[in-house]
């Protein structure tokens, strides 16, 4: 996925190719990539500068590399923070509120396209600002003529370089739903739903 552009609010400043959005007391930021890709920057405690320093770029022998990036084999998407991951492009990793008046909280777009493939993605990020809250949703959008078979949407992706995180979950049953539970992330994968047929009311937050 390439990047294609962003429509934003009031909270948010952007400048050579990377968005700062600021929050009360949090900073959320990103950046385009040196061949297209937006890549995850920082997300954590109100700060302000490029967050790009974060980023290493290091001999990934073993890691694919976008075609763009030819014989730059510092520069995998195996290895960099991205918004929102997808197959085929050497990413080994897996693929990626509401309110009534809209007068506490905007809308971020930013627009992703596989242009071989016909296809759009558009980001949402829901900001509320004096809450430090961000939402997250996706729109797949089929721009060709041909038909797209879709089998794996996430709403959401988050990369972390760097940090020690736990993830807070509430499982349950009928009549015991919300029991708390907080685990600390680990490397591997963590997974939450439901087999039983039905979700139980669950919510997740990191």
């Amino acid at each position: 996925m390439e990047w294609k552009g962003k429509n934003y609010g009031n909270h948010h400043r952007s400048g050579a190719e990377t968005d700062h959005t600021a929050y009360k007391n949090t900073t959320y930021q990103m950046g385009v990539g040196n061949y297209g890709q937006l890549l995850h920057l920082y997300y954590g405690k109100r700060l302000t500068g490029d967050m790009r320093y974060l980023l290493t770029y290091y001999d990934r022998g073993f890691s694919g590399n976008p075609y763009e990036a030819e014989c730059d084999k510092t520069y995998s998407m195996d290895a960099l923070p991205q918004e929102y991951p997808c197959f085929g492009n050497g990413d080994f990793r897996s693929p990626a509120t509401y309110d009534e008046t809209g007068a506490e909280s905007e809308t971020l777009k930013v627009y992703l396209e596989d242009a071989p493939g016909g296809v759009r993605v558009t980001l949402l990020y829901g900001v509320f600002a004096e809450l430090d809250i961000i939402t997250r949703a996706v729109q797949i959008t089929n721009c060709g003529t041909e038909a797209v078979h879709v089998e794996k949407a996430a709403s959401a992706a988050l990369d972390f370089m760097t940090g020690e995180f736990d993830v807070i979950h509430f499982h349950g049953r009928h009549g015991m739903e919300r029991i708390f539970e907080r685990t600390p992330v680990e490397h591997a994968n963590q997974v939450f739903g439901s087999r039983g047929g039905h979700p139980a009311i669950s919510r997740i937050r990191l």
